[in-house]
């Protein structure tokens, strides 16, 4: 009897160990999926502490495929964070900052006359600049508070000024004042401050516009004001003068400007230029040369900040409408709106190595995007506190702005993605192909086809306005005939490269109508038209066999996504909910299954036993090739349509794209995400891997070509370094 008892015992206390596993197993699985939503909504560094759990959880009850995603995604997830910071504290709020010109030190001031000079590479301070003693009644040191600064060109002078309506001058290697005037008689504040030489200063105090201040008068500075005609600017709460350029022989505007402020924010890189915002919402070019306006934009709100990019070709403005508005320096339309997320804009800066620019915002902020094509780039940057203007440090990726009582030193992120080429005269990307040994990529929209080196990023070739506007493309399989086939309204046609001008009609291919689907495999060309599937020869393009797959297609339907197993033993073809899969030679009917949805896209797994479909119903799904059943990973969700789907030269990493503006990688194991999305500023029509499934390339409706990285390989570690690492 006891030992009866005593092994009903024992399997008692297995049962509940196992039970106790099963819980376990679970909550890794669940904790996952809370690790991708908390990085998703920013919470990155909460994100990557649950990571760290999953890690622990799933290796302690034997899930080796969830702990080795998990350890992926705690290397993937900090490349989308921007680098370190480091914060330079003040005692109040500091309100600017600005670099010295070889971007050693910055100059930080604001809120009651604190000014500091630091060390940029140390974050020391060097030493605190005294104000000038008050002048106004009743106004004490400690509450002179600075709203302007900028930095002579040859690095020694500071010039600060706010609301003691004093200019007051330092030298950048002492504390003490050198000098200080009245800058602003009638105005309220000095609100910004611009150094057009070593001793020209520009300034602005939001009543009587600007002032030329020459600091080389003596026996004191000598001041020219230049005032727009009929112009009011005593509301002026937002006034402010960008370092930069050169305001040299400027005369006084003759055109009236109709506003209630008036705002020089930012110069051009060669100082001809001058961008000016208003509390009138009124972004203006001026010539600064002859003084006279250019052109003239109005928004919503008013106008907080503005900016100009390095080449001078964009001018970014913001202010409360929750926007940041990107121009065209020439022509002044407007090329991109990006969406704050509802809040208040502060301040826009133009990155001077990188096409990217950043905004900060009311709610503590800071976000970036490549300038060009509004793509997010890495997850916002969060401080504490109200955030400032932001200031790059000359020629880097460095960045100084204020949030709460700190200016802090920040530095871009660094996302896995270059952009290769913005949306050209065409428009939406129509094909995006590899050459077979991976050393070139391809890319056409409806008229132009370029190609490109997929180390570099270098545009080795393009040509415009291709005869047939293109719908599809795919590299000739066969590196002794190197060419891309092009799909068009009328059949196809092939381009042989590397001169891509010589295009070859397919006459053959006309009564296709129009192909959407080519691919070049091991049994030849295959061609998909409107109901019609072909193979060709191709060497000669003589047809081989062509094929109906339905005998009649519902009104209105056409052929929707085709495949190729690797082998070229069969061909899989969609239309409306079915899909039908012929033979690869004679292309008859083998089989057919429903797919529950309408297929988009689809790619055979390299051991063509299975088949990754994208579907309209924002699913994609991999599914067995023969019958049409999942094959035991969930189904990856977008939150629109999936439209192109890829799967890796070694059938490990699923790659999906969306009109959602993603396009995502998943571990074909467990069909979870692998790392951060892909964020592109229009819906992702085109993915493809690299023959070597060293990186991918994705195309968007809004004609950008982008060159991705893959996930990295899984941190290493036990548990409790991870814990040491992530952990909360």
């Amino acid at each position: 009897k006891m030992q009866v008892a005593e092994a009903g015992a024992r399997a008692e206390a297995e049962r509940a160990s196992e039970s106790l596993r099963e819980v376990e197993r679970q909550t890794a699985q669940l904790e996952f999926g809370r690790a991708v939503a908390s990085c998703e909504e920013g919470r990155v560094a909460e994100g990557l502490a649950l990571f760290a759990r999953v890690v622990e959880l799933a290796e302690h009850t034997g899930q080796a495929d969830l702990a080795r995603v998990a350890r992926v995604n705690l290397a993937a997830w900090p490349r989308e964070l921007s680098g370190p910071t480091r914060a330079l504290s003040h005692t109040e709020q500091p309100m600017r900052c600005a670099f010295t010109p070889d971007g050693a030190r910055l100059v930080t001031a604001g809120r009651f006359g604190e000014a500091h000079l630091w060390d940029v590479d140390t974050g020391a301070r060097v030493h605190t600049f005294k104000p000038a003693p008050a002048f106004l009644p009743g106004l004490a040191e400690r509450r002179v508070s600075y709203w302007a600064l900028a930095i002579s060109p040859d690095g020694r002078t500071v010039a600060a000024g706010g609301t003691d309506r004093k200019v007051t001058l330092w030298n950048v290697d002492r504390p003490d004042p050198v000098l200080s005037f009245d800058a602003a008689p009638d105005g309220p504040n000095l609100w910004a401050l611009a150094f057009a030489s070593n001793t020209v200063l520009w300034a602005s105090d939001g009543a009587n516009g600007l002032t030329r201040w020459d600091l080389a008068a003596r026996p004191a500075p000598a001041g020219t004001r230049v005032r727009p005609a009929h112009t009011v600017l005593a509301r002026s709460a937002w006034a402010g003068l960008a370092v930069g350029g050169s305001f040299a022989g400027w005369r006084a505007p003759p055109v009236p400007v109709e506003t209630d402020s008036l705002q020089v924010r930012a110069l051009s890189p060669d100082g001809t230029r001058a961008y000016t915002g208003d509390r009138g919402g009124t972004v203006r070019a001026w010539d600064t040369v002859r003084g006279v306006e250019l052109r003239a934009r109005t928004f919503r709100g008013w106008v907080i900040d503005v900016a100009v990019s390095p080449d001078g070709a964009r001018v970014a403005a913001t202010g409360p409408e929750g926007v940041v508005w990107v121009l065209d320096a020439r022509t002044f339309e407007v090329v991109l709106e990006l969406n704050l997320a509802g809040a208040y804009g502060n301040g826009v800066a133009f990155a001077p190595k990188r096409p990217y620019l950043i905004a900060t915002d009311g709610d503590g902020n800071v976000r970036c995007w490549h300038r060009d094509t509004g793509q997010p780039v890495g997850v916002p940057l969060r401080l504490g506190g109200a955030v400032t203007r932001p200031q790059f440090r000359p020629d880097s990726d460095r960045y100084a702005v204020g949030a709460g009582s700190a200016v802090h030193l920040c530095e871009l992120p660094d996302p896995p993605g270059d952009v290769l080429s913005v949306g050209g005269p065409g428009g939406r990307i129509r094909g995006l192909c590899f050459a077979p040994d991976g050393t070139r990529l391809a890319a056409t929209d409806e008229v132009t086809f370029d190609l490109f080196d997929p180390l570099s990023g270098a545009r080795l070739h393009s040509v415009e306005r291709v005869p047939r506007s293109a719908l599809s493309m795919c590299y000739d399989a066969d590196p002794a005939r190197p060419g891309v086939y092009r799909g068009h309204r009328d059949g196809f046609n092939r381009l042989p490269l590397p001169d891509g001008r010589q295009v070859k009609d397919v006459p053959t291919s006309a009564p296709l109508g129009r192909v959407f689907r080519l691919e070049s495999a091991a049994g030849g060309l295959y061609v998909m038209g409107t109901s019609v599937v072909a193979r060709y020869d191709p060497a000669t393009l003589a047809v081989r066999a062509a094929r109906q797959p339905a005998t009649v297609l519902p009104s209105g339907v056409t052929l929707g996504a085709m495949a190729v197993r690797p082998d070229g033993g069969e061909v899989l073809v969609s239309y409306a909910d079915r899909v039908v899969f012929l033979r690869g030679d004679t292309l008859d009917v083998l089989r057919e299954w429903k797919a529950g949805d309408e297929l988009l896209d689809a790619r055979y797994t390299p051991d063509g036993k299975s088949v990754l479909v994208a579907r309209r119903d924002s699913v994609a799904e991999l599914l067995d090739a023969a019958t049409g059943r999942p094959v035991g990973v969930p189904a990856m969700a977008h939150e629109r349509a999936v439209v192109a789907v890829a799967v890796s030269p070694d059938g490990r990493v699923l790659l999906t794209g969306s009109r959602d503006g993603t396009a995502r990688f998943w571990d074909a194991a467990t069909g979870l995400p692998m790392g951060a999305a892909m964020h592109h500023a229009g819906p992702v029509t085109h993915v493809a891997f690299s023959p070597k499934g060293d990186h991918i390339a994705t195309g968007t409706g809004t004609g950008t070509v982008t060159l991705w990285d893959l996930p990295p390989a899984p941190v290493r570690g036990g548990t409790g370094d991870l814990r040491a690492k992530w952990g909360m």
